[in-house]
């Protein structure tokens, strides 16, 4: 466009569960949801979201995006013997996971560069959101690796 417009990505892959999968990831917070499911505050994530060790992913009834994160994840299938590792962009910062209830058979692990809603925040730049001048591109990037 010949105007600045607010960009950010995003790749949100499902997985199957396979039984009970074990999830790791680092990250520094988490948004809490409001009753629209849209992100309503920043917080320290609480003990039973913390997946800085690998843990089962039972049904933490996640929906949310987590800020900070570094860029990698770990999905382990102990049932079927493999492992999934995500390697995302530093562009990529934010992860959202979403856990539906078990029957579903699937729950997401999404890199994005914004925390969700981040143009409806009040300050979607502080939320990961970039302005992209005239003619300007951005670019990010996403590697899984199975064994």
């Amino acid at each position: 466009d010949e105007r600045s417009m607010p960009a950010g990505l995003g790749w949100h892959p499902y997985f199957a569960r396979h039984g009970v999968p074990h999830v790791q990831f680092r990250a520094q917070s988490v948004w809490l949801s409001d009753e629209a499911n849209l992100p309503r505050v920043r917080s320290d994530i609480p003990g039973y979201w913390d997946f800085h060790d690998a843990r089962p992913l039972h049904e933490p009834g996640l929906d949310n995006c987590f800020s900070g994160w570094d860029g990698k994840a770990r999905i382990r299938w102990p049932q079927r013997g493999i492992e999934l590792r995500i390697n995302a962009c530093h562009a990529l910062d934010h992860l959202v996971v979403f856990t539906p209830p078990a029957e579903r058979g699937l729950f997401a692990l999404e890199p994005v560069s914004h925390a969700n809603n981040a143009l409806g925040m009040p300050d979607p730049l502080a939320n990961g959101m970039r302005v992209l001048g005239p003619g300007e591109t951005m670019t990010a990037s996403c590697s899984l690796h199975l064994t």
